[in-house]
């Protein structure tokens, strides 16, 4: 079942406000340093880390199950790099394979 706080406009427009860029980010991202990856993240929210991997020139498919979250993902500086994938985790399902998840 969705959290339907994620769907709501106004919050979702506010979430990363609340949950900008953190050091957990800087570490996910140093992950995937080296050559260009294929990268899923599962659960992306508004695509902050999605975003990230895009600019640095990695194939990126960001999934999350709240459709007002993949709105404001969809409007970051890399987004229209981005596969967006409105899913909960546990229906992902893809033909690609990725390097890092």
């Amino acid at each position: 079942m969705p959290d339907l706080h994620y769907e709501h406009p106004r919050l979702a427009a506010l979430y990363d406000l609340a949950c900008g860029w953190s050091q957990d980010r800087d570490f996910y991202l140093s992950l995937a340093d080296g050559w260009p990856k294929s990268i899923l993240d599962l659960g992306c929210g508004t695509g902050l880390i999605c975003d990230a991997y895009a600019a640095g020139g990695h194939d990126v498919t960001g999934a999350d199950p709240s459709a007002r979250m993949l709105e404001i993902a969809r409007r970051k500086p890399n987004g229209c790099s981005i596969e967006w994938v409105e899913c909960c985790s546990q229906d992902f399902r893809s033909e690609k394979r990725f390097d890092l998840i």
